[in-house]
């Protein structure tokens, strides 16, 4: 099933605070999951893996592990949301980009916090984005989505694992691996969307009805994927030359590999880009065409039955040829009716056959 662009385009609309509000409100919208905490506290020789935490676990982790990592899947409840600024000094404004979906991503300096958004690329029938927000503090990265399922299994598994960099490095270390992992499931979503353009670039070579509709929104999904990758480039690049002490040196050369698969996932969106750009050019072309093929077919039935038609006419008129001998002397002939449909079929397979030569009714 098709879905509108219209229907598309409507899951942009933007949960604002009210008029005349404080800066920093939290406003909970009342259709949002109900949230649920999962921990991954670790250093080099331990991990502690914890599902369905309580706000008031949470302190524990940080004092007794290098780092913690705790996500926060669902912003349905105002009280965990409150309780979360509490515990980790949370600037206000940052939780109410966090609640306040969708934001432009974006990475914010709070002094001894760095606050940054991403969007997650996803596609089954069509794309659909999911709104990452970060916060790295000195010991803790703290991570909020508006759902289940996200690209971070990958770095789950390290964790496990146990050895490698992870495990040995900061807080900062992790929040580049989160960033990562992220960004490098834009390459493999992104060339689903190429492979379905170019599929759908083949089809339109034969027109049908819902033409249209495929063309406008395969388009909204190649806006819908821009509005994620595009400022991925400007988030990355501001991680980079933040001066922040959260960001050790080791981590920007990090980063900036991360940088260069920014670029890669935008060369890709580029080119779907191009592709969804000639979309509407194929479709007119080919109907232009398909109209150019009716117009000779119809042009050629038209001139076989030209010149019939004109002998018909004349043999239609009433002349008498009792009256003189030139008026039609072929009407008193006994085989004069089958002569003059001989010869009208004649002339009209010879007219059809030089059509057919000339390729008018391929």
């Amino acid at each position: 099933m098709i879905k509108s662009p219209v229907k598309l385009l409507k899951r942009h609309k933007k949960r604002t605070h009210r008029p005349g509000s404080r800066p920093g409100e939290i406003r909970v919208e009342h259709h949002s999951l109900a949230p649920s905490i999962s921990v991954m506290a670790y250093d080099q020789e331990r991990l502690l893996e914890k599902d369905h935490c309580r706000t008031d676990e949470l302190k524990p982790f940080l004092d007794q592990y290098f780092v913690t990592w705790i996500n926060v899947v669902g912003l349905g409840d105002q009280q965990t949301l409150e309780e979360l600024i509490e515990l980790f000094g949370i600037h206000p404004l940052a939780m109410e980009d966090v609640v306040n979906i969708p934001q432009r991503p974006k990475v914010e300096d709070f002094a001894d916090q760095l606050f940054f958004i991403l969007q997650l690329l996803e596609r089954e029938s069509s794309i659909r984005l999911e709104q990452v927000s970060f916060c790295l503090g000195d010991r803790f990265v703290l991570t909020f989505q508006e759902r289940p399922g996200d690209p971070f299994e990958p770095v789950r598994e390290r964790l496990r694992r146990g050895g490698g960099r992870l495990r040995q490095f900061g807080s900062d270390y992790l929040a580049y691996a989160l960033l990562d992992a992220a960004i490098d499931h834009y390459v493999p979503v992104l060339e689903s969307l190429r492979d379905h353009l170019e599929t759908l670039e083949t089809e339109l070579r034969s027109p049908h009805p819902h033409a249209m509709d495929q063309i406008q929104a395969a388009r909204a999904e190649v806006l819908e994927a821009r509005r994620a990758v595009a400022p991925s480039r400007e988030v990355i690049r501001a991680l980079i030359n933040d001066e922040s002490s959260l960001i050790s040196e080791t981590t920007r050369l990090f980063l900036r590999d991360c940088h260069d698969h920014v670029l890669e996932a935008t060369d890709l969106l580029d080119g779907c880009r191009e592709v969804a750009g000639g979309l509407m050019d194929i479709h007119l072309s080919t109907v232009s065409h398909q109209a150019n093929r009716t117009m000779e077919r119809l042009t050629a039935i038209a001139t076989i039955f030209m010149p019939l038609s004109f002998l018909a006419g004349i043999y239609g008129m009433n002349f008498d040829p009792g009256v003189s001998r030139w008026n039609m002397p072929e009407l008193s002939s006994p085989v004069g009716y089958p002569i003059l449909l001989g010869v009208m079929a004649t002339l009209g397979f010879a007219i059809a056959y030089y059509f057919y030569r000339k390729g008018w009714f391929d």
